[in-house]
């Protein structure tokens, strides 16, 4: 079944059913109430696409993140996608795998899908990303850091206090020789707020900042554990505790210092940032910082959906605060 049968068998004509299918213009109730009920009972399904070239709106939403392998950005999408269908949008994830020459492509194949607005979990941010979107011509809403060279609105975390926490949990325990397994960063905005937030805890404590004990590597578990290892053979006065950037180089930690026969936390304790289900159930559990991801996807696709129906924002950049989890990883000396 086609359009044109419905309107013979509504007696009326194509453009009146066009109309009450896509909302475009009044249609009197009684016959759209007539054409509706052909509509179900004859099982039509109206071609979406072309509705969207009537209407001039996809109602379609990108989000560009990453990884999709882990726990803290597929939190936060199940947050965009819920939220968005409830109002009606539906998503095009993509996953970029890291990859900065395919994430600059992808700017301008959102374009040609006619997406309503990005939702960008940005990671790196190089002078070749401000280049690309200062020249798109959809809305852009950052999810996870913010840019002051392009001033868009964002949906951010309080990196730099969540670090300081936890760092400080260990201070007010008796630490005060506290390795740091931190990542290389050029535009990595939240890698680099962690990594300041533990050097302020220190510095507030009076405790002497020894680059022995800080390793700055990348964001896998497998290079984590080589740098635990560094860390131990290379320091002449080890550390009593570790503090990694990320609950996945936490993980990697303990297991590291388990694997040399260590135990945690009675020999050394060991904190993170942010978590995933399985940090609350390793053994031990892992003391951490850690974002409500969920909501904050949910705050991202509002924040979206308000730029692009004009609505005034408030708040253009909102900041997710840290939950600090005591568990049994980490403990007094």
């Amino acid at each position: 079944m086609n359009i044109k049968d419905i309107a013979k068998l509504a007696n009326v004509s194509i453009a009146t059913v066009s109309r009450a299918i896509n909302g475009t213009a009044y249609v009197s109730p009684k016959t759209k109430e007539k054409i509706d009920e052909i509509i179900k009972e004859n099982g039509y399904k109206p071609n979406l696409l072309a509705r969207e070239f009537v209407k001039n709106k996809s109602n379609t939403i990108g989000v560009m993140l990453p990884r999709i392998d882990l726990a803290t950005f597929s939190l936060a999408v199940q947050g965009i996608s819920n939220y968005l269908k409830n109002k009606g949008y539906s998503i095009i994830l993509i996953n970029t795998q890291s990859n900065v020459e395919d994430e600059l492509g992808y700017f301008d194949f959102l374009e040609k899908k006619r997406v309503e607005g990005l939702i960008y979990f940005a990671t790196e941010v190089t002078d070749q990303h401000i280049d690309a979107l200062k020249k798109v011509k959809y809305p852009v809403v950052f999810l996870g850091q913010s840019n002051k060279k392009l001033n868009l609105p964002c949906v951010k975390y309080d990196h730099f206090n969540a670090a300081r926490s936890v760092v400080n949990y260990l201070i007010e325990n008796g630490h005060r020789r506290i390795a740091c397994l931190s990542v290389k960063y050029t535009n990595y905005e939240f890698s680099k707020l962690r990594k300041e937030g533990y050097i302020s805890a220190l510095m507030e404590h009076n405790i002497e900042i020894d680059e022995s004990i800080i390793c700055d590597g990348d964001w896998e578990m497998t290079s984590t554990v080589e740098n635990v290892k560094e860390i131990m053979k290379n320091s002449e006065n080890k550390p009593t505790a570790f503090f990694a950037v990320s609950y996945r180089k936490a993980m990697a930690t303990m297991y590291s210092l388990i694997e040399e026969g260590y135990k945690i936390p009675e020999d050394f304790s060991v904190v993170g940032i942010d978590e995933c289900e399985e940090s609350r159930y390793y053994s031990p559990s892992l003391t951490t910082a850690s974002f409500d991801n969920y909501s904050a996807g949910e705050k991202a696709a509002e924040l979206m959906l308000n730029t692009i129906e004009n609505k005034t924002i408030i708040d253009k950049e909102i900041l997710i605060n840290y939950k600090l989890s005591i568990r049994k990883s980490a403990s007094k000396i």
